[in-house]
């Protein structure tokens, strides 16, 4: 059986962001108030897009920064020199 290494974190502020949005669709939902419920989903999803697309969302440290290191570009690696041309013999004929 597999192991989980990473543990599974849910942020508070996480779930009650979700339960607070859940409220505000219910109030707008039981209040009728459909196109603002309606905007407010719409603007909400394409932030979302616009945070996944760009990627500006979390940050994380990469192995590099942690370890105070920078990345190095790897040397190119030589060509190989080029092969002498074969030497075919003419049959005769």
């Amino acid at each position: 059986m597999a192991t989980q290494n990473e543990r599974q974190n849910f942020s508070l502020k996480g779930i009650i962001g979700i339960a607070v949005l859940l409220g505000i669709a219910y109030i707008l939902i039981q209040s009728e108030s459909l196109l603002t419920l309606y905007t407010l989903v719409t603007v909400l999803l394409v932030a979302v897009l616009i945070v996944v697309g760009f990627d500006i969302g979390l940050k994380r440290a990469s192995v590099a920064s942690v370890e105070g290191l920078t990345p190095s570009i790897p040397e190119p690696v030589p060509a190989p020199p080029p092969a002498s041309k074969p030497v075919v013999k003419k049959r005769r004929r």
